[in-house]
């Protein structure tokens, strides 16, 4: 399976002021359910400092 697209990914998340926690928080200890039965799972090898930079990324598109 493939998770949603980046800009799928921006577009849910744009303009909300909790979205780089809540794209912080999923990122590292992963999600279940927010994109239909997909799992993701936590991302163990990204630094919080690396994990930041995506998010801040993410939402800038």
């Amino acid at each position: 399976m493939v998770g949603p697209s980046f800009a799928k990914i921006a577009a849910r998340y744009k303009g909300k002021a909790d979205a780089p926690t809540v794209l912080f928080q999923s990122i590292k200890g992963g999600s279940r359910g927010k994109w239909g039965v997909m799992v993701m799972k936590p991302d163990t090898k990204l630094s919080d400092d690396d994990t930041r930079v995506v998010v801040d990324w993410l939402l800038a598109n």
